[in-house]
């Protein structure tokens, strides 16, 4: 898969194999949860729009209402970013606010006492 990829989770019964294809192209992983909803990766922007314009399927002459949404913990990650430019700013908020562009969500400063006194990093 490319290295940009897009989780998306279908709350759906069952999707056939040859349906997705259909839908969003052949460059796709799908893959059942626990839940029993259906898991897609796929590797493009378009191919998630697609996903994302979807309301229902058509199958047997049926219409099935479907929903579709971002994985909530599959599309991010957690991290630590350390450098020293980022003690110019005065709060979290700015950094958030720099570093939103990129794709940041939420941004905490690491606290760490060192002589009784608490000292940001």
């Amino acid at each position: 898969m490319a290295s940009w990829s897009m989780l998306l989770l279908i709350a759906l019964c069952a999707l056939h194999h040859g349906h997705a294809q259909a839908i969003i192209g052949k460059q796709f992983k799908a893959s059942r949860m626990r839940s029993g909803d259906l898991l897609i990766e796929v590797e493009r922007a378009a191919q998630a729009v697609q996903l994302y314009q979807l309301t229902d399927l058509k199958f047997n002459g049926q219409s099935l209402p479907i929903k579709v949404e971002p994985h909530r913990s599959l599309n991010s990650c957690k991290g630590v970013a350390r450098n020293f430019e980022f003690k110019i700013f005065e709060s979290d908020e700015e950094i958030a606010d720099c570093l939103a562009p990129q794709g940041l969500t939420h941004c905490k400063r690491i606290i760490i006492k060192r002589d009784g006194q608490k000292i940001t990093t």
